[in-house]
């Protein structure tokens, strides 16, 4: 099932088949110590949430401490990650619910769109650029941009959205400066290195202080889903069902 390569140990082709399954025992056993200790009422509720680290924005944080403030006995365990990550951590039973962008195409879990999220062009607050209506481009052409490595066989990746957007306004081409940080990102646009396409919910703050600045109108806008995600089959307690409901109803 595993094979050693220079400096890691990988799976094997039949390890990768053999991996889902394990992984479903696995959430499986979680599943039935979370329903025990439900049945049982011991101890606190606790509630294993993921999401996306960019979607932490005060709008969620402050649904969640509403949500918690209900009731002293439930605590909520955040982890953050990528979309893709939010998948495994829920496919694997290690949270009940997460909450990541785009729905997840896999059977195995279920997802709910409860919001949209907005990619705006972002330029440095006392940036001279105005884009411009006139051009495909949006007089995009000369500008350096700043943003994510794509990822393979992750179209939802920030990525490849920047890049696929490039692509249909004529810009597949254009210098692309990689960031692996989205606060790194927003400081080099604040410093005038470049431009980036940004989730809006990330930038509410340098909006309000006036560091960045939307480019209203550009032709890179796309607006994408945030959709929470669980087990199709898995257990869901009382107060995963609760958060469910709520963020279906908040949007």
């Amino acid at each position: 099932m595993l094979e050693r390569a220079r400096r890691s140990i990988q799976l094997t082709e039949l390890g990768r088949v053999f991996l889902p399954h394990a992984e479903s025992m696995l959430a499986a056993i979680h599943d039935g110590e979370h329903a025990v200790r439900a049945a049982a009422r011991e101890g606190e509720d606790v509630l294993n949430l993921a999401v996306v680290g960019t979607l932490l924005d005060t709008h969620l944080v402050d649904l969640l401490r509403r949500f918690t403030h209900r009731s002293k006995e439930v605590v909520v365990n955040l982890t953050t990650s990528t979309s893709q990550g939010i998948s495994q951590v829920v496919r694997r039973g290690e949270a009940s619910l997460g909450i990541r962008y785009f729905a997840e195409s896999s059977r195995t879990l279920t997802s709910h769109t409860i919001a949209q999220e907005t990619m705006r062009v972002v330029v440095a607050g006392r940036h001279s650029f105005r884009a411009g209506r006139t051009r495909p481009t949006g007089g995009l052409d000369k500008q350096r941009w700043i943003g994510f490595a794509p990822v393979r066989r992750q179209p939802e990746s920030f990525g490849n959205i920047l890049r696929h957007r490039l692509g249909l306004v004529g810009l597949g081409d254009a210098d692309v400066m990689v960031v692996d940080s989205l606060s790194a990102q927003k400081r080099l646009v604040e410093a005038g290195f470049g431009v980036a396409l940004l989730p809006e919910s990330s930038i509410r703050e340098e909006l309000r202080k006036g560091s960045l600045r939307i480019l209203e109108g550009s032709p890179l806008e796309v607006t994408i889903p945030i959709v929470v995600i669980h087990r199709s089959k898995g257990y869901l307690s009382p107060t995963a069902s609760a958060l469910l409901t709520t963020l279906r109803k908040d949007k």
